[in-house]
């Protein structure tokens, strides 16, 4: 590890809550140190059976070897576990972890380029065009490193780092020995290298979660000596009162009834699941200088939005907003700026010492790490907070929890701190690249959680208040737009509570009918697959999203007047997008959001076109389905976005051999909200009994295989080594 440098700077106002004194100084400070974790490899045998294909090779005995064998078998084994138990956790999610980061890898690998022109832009800053990248990709980040090399030369090979990503151009800094043998009419082999950060943030915990012995919390039992406190609050929201689940779970999670198993706040849709936190982190900051809260989050997004609506009620100097070395202060939004680790332009991390005064500290679950790094004492967060956390695979989970957990022999795996989980597991999990590793790695800590005996409903079907409270008043969307998942994935226990707004759209000229808000498009447009690229596309679903955001914009819905921000064009395909992004460009249409689900996830807007591309079904293991539409996670965060209005273009012949989508469609039609392409109506009656055979759900059967689990771990141990604690 790098020593923390010292530097001359000026530290924001911070209050020493000691003394009540206002510190306001340009002070000699030595930042928390910078984090530099040896390089994590797949072990040798593991990378073997994985470039292999998991495949014993006749040809050559070297990679014949009995632990190449043993990870063979043990990988084919996690088809047939449907559950981590206690006993196997560790070694199976490092096995899970060294899956994901070879799949990452070599997707990371597709970026590679030959014989490619690089062109300098300043000093020793060049611009490289990278066709295959994509906005949003998820692995390619500012600081990840590249490796530069002139084509067809035997010369040496220079590692250059990326600064900037610009949509398909990214922007690198070189050492001075390539720039000065740089010529502008050579070409150059750019090969991207994966090292991603949070892999080995996750390494890192699951080794102090096995010498914390903390795997045992991490499957709670029912605990009954509670001590109960005060249950009258001064709320600060108060829409909180009129709210009975809200204020059930503020009040359990400040009495810790949980404690020490974490708090699960389960909140759907649109059901107040950020208010509640943010009223349960102002109750625990009024009450006093001994509590710090810990709030943290998979996404920036998720605890940016947090952090500006507490500073509506606490002081910025109370509060701190920690983000990683690669973000810059112009992404942030200026609200936060006083809260966060900027001086100026420049990114710093606070010393222990004053990070200590500050009550509230905000970051990712990743960045959670340095603060493990600065030994902060285990106590010293009395709450630890973590939302969205479905979102999160389960290594990443565990980071926050190790900062509340004593480390010493004699309470060894003890948690200080009430750790409270929220979050939706039924809308989108954590993106995982390894098919291996995504039965498995892809369900959250919060979604295996709530199917253990203490979380689960009783016999009376309810939650136990002392441990979860699932949110059920719903303030987004009218009750037509929440019907099907409300039905599908919540018990139909939500309860829609918006106000005026969400009945704007009632009595819409377009409406087939006026006082339903949902409308089903039918289309029959031609799937097309673009060329150099997985990705499909559909033109005449394109042109009839073109043809309701000529009907809906400038004109009004009630008393709202649509303005292009009002609306939201939710896509399955990234090459749907970019057909839609151009038409909306011509037009000069830029404020219309269009995205992905996972763009829309977390987010709202008054309305909501989906466009689902698929003309056609696929076969597997004689199943007939919908690939990537067939997630019912997807589909539920796709429809649970719209407030007032939500129109839905597909075909339905294709769209209704899935569960969810039939179920869409036959409530579409029922309500007379069906319109479009009449052949397509006449040919869904005519073979409705076909499609509800089809419709119905292929479920895998699982085995469990634990004796040979448990054997191949005690033979890994040292294949299997996880980083030591420095």
């Amino acid at each position: 590890m790098e020593v923390g440098s010292k530097m001359t700077t000026k530290i924001q106002k911070w209050k020493n809550v000691k003394n009540d004194k206002i510190i306001d100084s340009y002070t000699t400070v030595e930042q928390l140190p910078i984090l530099n974790f040896p390089d994590l490899f797949i072990p040798q045998d593991l990378m073997i059976a994985l470039k292999n294909n998991l495949k014993i090779t006749n040809n050559n005995s070297s990679q014949n070897s009995q632990k190449t064998k043993n990870y063979i078998t043990c990988i084919e084994n996690l088809a047939k576990i449907n559950k981590i138990q206690q006993g196997n956790y560790l070694f199976l999610f490092k096995i899970l972890l060294y899956l994901e980061e070879f799949a990452r890898s070599t997707e990371m690998k597709k970026h590679n380029l030959k014989c490619q022109e690089i062109q300098i832009c300043s000093n020793n800053i060049f611009t490289i065009f990278v066709p295959s990248l994509n906005i949003d990709d998820p692995f390619v980040k500012i600081e990840d490193k590249i490796i530069l090399k002139e084509t067809n030369s035997l010369g040496r090979s220079y590692n250059a780092q990326i600064i900037r990503i610009c949509n398909k151009n990214i922007k690198v800094i070189v050492p001075r020995k390539f720039l000065l043998k740089y010529d502008s009419d050579k070409k150059y082999d750019v090969n991207f290298v994966y090292s991603d950060w949070s892999m080995k943030c996750c390494h890192y915990a699951l080794y102090l979660v096995n010498s914390c012995d903390l795997t045992s919390l991490m499957y709670p039992t029912i605990r009954t000596n509670r001590r109960y406190l005060k249950s009258d609050l001064n709320w600060l929201n108060e829409s909180m009162k009129e709210n009975a689940e809200q204020k059930q779970a503020v009040i359990n999670i400040l009495n810790r009834t949980a404690y020490p198993a974490p708090y699960i706040l389960f909140g759907p849709p649109g059901t107040g699941k950020t208010a509640t936190l943010v009223e349960l982190i102002c109750q625990i900051w009024q009450q006093g200088t001994s509590k710090s809260i810990l709030v943290c989050s998979s996404s920036n997004a998720a605890i940016d939005e947090i952090t500006k609506r507490l500073l509506i009620y606490i002081p910025p100097n109370e509060m701190h907003r920690m983000y990683s070395r690669s973000k810059r202060r112009s992404d942030v939004d200026s609200i936060i700026h006083p809260c966060a680790n900027f001086v100026e332009d420049t990114n710093i991390f606070l010393p222990k010492e004053i990070l200590l005064f500050k009550k509230i500290i905000l970051t990712t679950l990743v960045s959670c790490t340095r603060l493990l790094r600065a030994n902060i004492k285990e106590s010293h967060f009395s709450f630890v907070i973590i939302d969205e956390a479905s979102q999160a695979i389960e290594p990443e989970t565990l980071i926050p929890f190790l900062l509340a957990c004593m480390k010493e022999d004699e309470n060894k795996g003890l948690l200080q701190a009430q750790v409270v989980i929220a979050g939706d597991p039924c809308q989108l999990g954590p993106s995982i690249r390894s098919k291996l590793a995504e039965p498995l790695l892809g369900i959250s800590m919060l979604e295996r959680l709530m199917d253990c005996p203490v979380y689960k409903r009783n016999k009376e079907n309810k939650y136990n208040p002392h441990y979860v409270t699932k949110l059920i008043r719903n303030y987004r969307s009218h009750k037509c737009i929440l019907h099907v998942p409300n039905k599908e994935f919540y018990e139909n226990e939500l309860i829609a509570c918006g106000g005026a707004e969400i009945n704007a759209a009632i009595g819409w000229s377009k409406l087939p009918n006026k006082k339903f808000p949902l409308i089903f498009h039918a289309s029959n447009g031609e799937e097309k697959r673009a060329e150099n690229s997985h990705s499909v596309y559909n033109l005449q679903e394109v042109s009839i999203v073109m043809k309701y955001l000529t009907s809906l914009l400038g004109k009004n819905l009630g008393t709202l007047q649509v303005k292009q921000d009002h609306i939201g064009i939710v896509v399955p395909f990234k090459q749907q997008q970019f057909k839609i992004s151009n038409e909306l460009e011509k037009r000069n249409w830029k404020d219309i959001t269009v995205g992905t689900v996972e763009t829309f996830q977390g987010r709202e807007k008054e309305i909501i076109i989906l466009t689902t591309v698929r003309s056609r079904l696929f076969v597997h293991n004689g199943i007939e389905h919908i690939g990537f539409l067939s997630n019912e996670k997807r589909f539920n965060v796709a429809i649970t976005r719209a407030k007032c209005l939500l129109i839905v273009i597909g075909n339905p012949l294709v769209l209704e051999t899935n569960n969810c989508w039939r179920l869409l469609v036959q409530y579409c039609k029922e309500n007379e909200a069906y319109i479009g392409n009449t052949s397509t109506f006449a040919q869904i009656s005519e073979k409705e009994e076909i499609h509800n055979k089809l419709a119905k759900r292929y479920v895998p059967k699982l085995h469990q295989d634990y004796n040979h689990i448990f054997s191949l771990s005690n033979s890994f141990k040292k294949e299997t080594k996880i980083l030591p604690h420095n």
